[in-house]
């Protein structure tokens, strides 16, 4: 079994899609739901889609932790409060729709190798570690993926069923961070890890608090115990960007955030 952290603050319509996609396409699981303080009007809404899921476990906060700290309520929770037995846990955002196959492709190439401790999908958002687009010019298949399908007017379950299907078990490194150059790393909207990294490294540095450069810190931390992350070729998770940050926050708030967490984090690796 493979336990899957999902946090939400507000946003009911979002988190819905998610649960419903992940209840869809995805086996042997156990949904992890971490409330971050929303209103109890979101909960309500939410809770239906929830009681689906045959393995289930709810952890609400009465206030807003911010991502990093809400994440670590549920990593904490599972590793020394329930002390869970799954192998794996995936921390996943509550703006994302999985498609077939997503999980078991990811888990292939999680266990692929001993070293390999994260693995992350292809996904929707321009420019990032893992659009599709970047992805595969990267690594000179875009010319065949153009060949194949029209990939770009494929919906979500049409994608997902074609990367599965086409590049099943396969993998790469994860892609150089075009912000980051020397840094490699996977942005933690869909990770899957293996769960004895969070016992060696220990749970995200909550210096960066609501988030931004967590991922890329902890990417990093296991870069530097000689351990690597991938991302999944067969995997497809879309990603409907910061969704709840723009909901909470306004765009100047979350620039000015993301530089102090960039500056965080260079400044703990001593990076220039």
């Amino acid at each position: 079994m493979t336990d899957i952290i999902i946090l939400t603050y507000g946003e009911p319509e979002a988190t819905i899609k998610c649960f419903e996609s992940i209840l869809e396409h995805t086996d042997d699981y156990r949904l992890v739901w971490v409330d971050n303080g929303s209103p109890v009007e979101a909960r309500q809404k939410i809770m239906p889609y929830f009681l689906k899921h045959r393995d289930r476990i709810s952890l609400w906060s009465q206030i807003n932790l911010g991502f990093v700290k809400g994440i670590n309520f549920g990593l904490k929770s599972l590793l020394e409060d329930l002390n869970t037995k799954s192998k794996h846990i995936v921390i996943q955002n509550n703006d994302t729709i999985v498609s077939p196959n997503w999980l078991k492709e990811m888990i292939a190439v999680l266990e692929d190798d001993e070293n390999t401790m994260a693995v992350g999908p292809v996904s929707s958002v321009d420019d990032s570690v893992h659009d599709w687009h970047r992805i595969f010019e990267e690594i000179d298949l875009l010319e065949l993926i153009y060949e194949d399908v029209d990939f770009e007017n494929l919906d979500v379950v049409e994608r997902g069923l074609y990367l599965s299907n086409r590049f099943s078990k396969k993998k790469c490194e994860s892609l150089i961070n075009n912000l980051e150059p020397k840094i490699k790393m996977l942005a933690f909207f869909c990770t899957i890890f293996k769960k004895e990294i969070f016992k060696e490294i220990g749970l995200l540095d909550d210096i960066y608090e609501f988030g931004l450069c967590d991922d890329r810190d902890y990417c990093t931390s296991i870069y530097q115990k000689g351990y690597n992350c991938k991302v999944a070729l067969g995997s497809y998770v879309q990603h409907d960007h910061q969704t709840t940050f723009k909901s909470t926050f306004k765009s100047f708030q979350i620039q000015d955030m993301h530089q102090k967490n960039i500056k965080k984090f260079k400044e703990k690796f001593n990076l220039e």
